[in-house]
């Protein structure tokens, strides 16, 4: 999957122990991925965290 075209950052959050944070991608479709994927990822204090992909979502 190429992101740089559909990559959407979100504003820094505060998380503390035991909270969830969400977020909400406006609406965008998996189709605009090209392949029907999707992946996340979270910088936090230098280290970037990876979600396992998810293929087949069309």
């Amino acid at each position: 999957m190429t992101t740089e075209s559909i990559l959407v950052k979100s504003p820094a959050k505060t998380v503390k122990k035991g909270q969830k944070v969400g977020h909400s991608w406006g609406g965008r479709s998996v189709a605009d991925t090209g392949d029907c994927s999707a992946t996340g990822f979270m910088k936090s204090n230098g280290s970037t965290y990876y979600t396992p992909p998810v293929d087949r979502l069309c």
